[in-house]
């Protein structure tokens, strides 16, 4: 018969090789857990904060992603992963119903091409120059939905690390906005000064809104400019706003169509409600106009 001090040391014993089984569980289950999740991105406040926070786009990916990717002439930024409102609050000036908010996540960290596709880099991966103003550095126009994806396979057919193509709406609007939740994305060092315009607009006067706003946006003029002339929002990205429309993935609404979502408005928007984070458009795929162009994410491919 077992005495009393040893059967309370077997028990000890037992007790302690239970907790040490439960403590080797977690421990290989946390460890599991963050080698196939990936990691999650606060939004960062500027391109000059060192976090701009590489973070990869898939567990898959064997290496960090740098905050710039430079492939040729072809510039790109990184875009954390993160969640935001989508659309526009009901008293938003210029608000259109296609813009009813709603909550979007952004899964996968991806690069966006800092411009638009300029003529230049058209021409270079395509062979021709369908706009109608031609510079190469002006935003490359009169493009369908067709050829802007034809763009990005031919990158697909050249670069084999990465994947090409054109952002969904949810991602174009994610990275224009940049973390901001005004109806213009503005860096965080102008957000005070846009309260103040956007004040003096709601009171009636709105061409100091419209100069503000211009520093940012190409809108109320008689045909695109150069690409980056106009300061870039907190992610480094210039043009998302105006200067020309910009093809997005997808479908408008959630019938199948040959409608395109456009995104950012263009020169020819005639008020600067015009070109506002949330402002949406369509046309056909086929649509080619000197006001619509396009630029491209990439990701790297698994």
């Amino acid at each position: 018969m077992m005495r009393p001090r040893h059967r309370g040391r077997a028990m000890r014993l037992l007790l302690g090789s239970i907790l040490m089984l439960i403590a080797l569980g977690l421990i290989a289950f946390w460890r599991a857990k963050t080698s196939t999740s990936p990691q999650a991105t606060s939004f960062p406040s500027s391109t000059s904060q060192a976090a701009r926070q590489s973070s990869t786009a898939n567990a898959a990916v064997p290496f960090s992603l740098s905050t710039e990717l430079l492939l040729g002439d072809l510039k790109f930024v990184l875009i954390p992963e993160g969640s935001f409102i989508m659309g526009s609050p009901t008293d938003e000036p210029g608000r259109e119903e296609n813009e009813r908010q709603s909550f979007g996540v952004v899964y996968d960290a991806f690069y966006l091409l800092t411009t638009e596709v300029t003529q230049a880099q058209f021409t270079a991966n395509m062979g021709v120059n369908p706009s109608p103003y031609q510079n190469g550095s002006l935003p490359v126009t009169n493009v369908n939905w067709d050829e802007a994806e034809e763009f990005c396979h031919r990158l697909n057919a050249t670069y084999s690390m990465y994947v090409f193509r054109l952002p969904t709406e949810m991602e174009w609007e994610f990275a224009c906005r940049a973390g901001a939740t005004a109806p213009f994305a503005v860096p965080p060092p102008e957000e005070e000064r846009l309260r103040t315009a956007l004040a003096k607009a709601r009171a009636g006067d709105e061409d100091f809104l419209t100069r503000f706003v211009k520093q940012f946006a190409r809108f109320g003029e008689s045909n695109a400019q150069p690409a980056a002339e106009r300061l870039p929002n907190a992610w480094g990205l210039h043009d998302m706003l105006g200067n020309v429309w910009e093809w997005c993935d997808g479908s408008p609404d959630s019938a199948e169509s040959d409608l395109r979502p456009i995104r950012g408005g263009a020169y020819s928007s005639t008020t600067v409600w015009g070109c506002r984070s949330a402002v949406r458009g369509a046309e056909f795929r086929e649509t080619r106009k000197p006001s619509i162009g396009f630029r491209i994410l990439a990701q790297p491919r698994q």
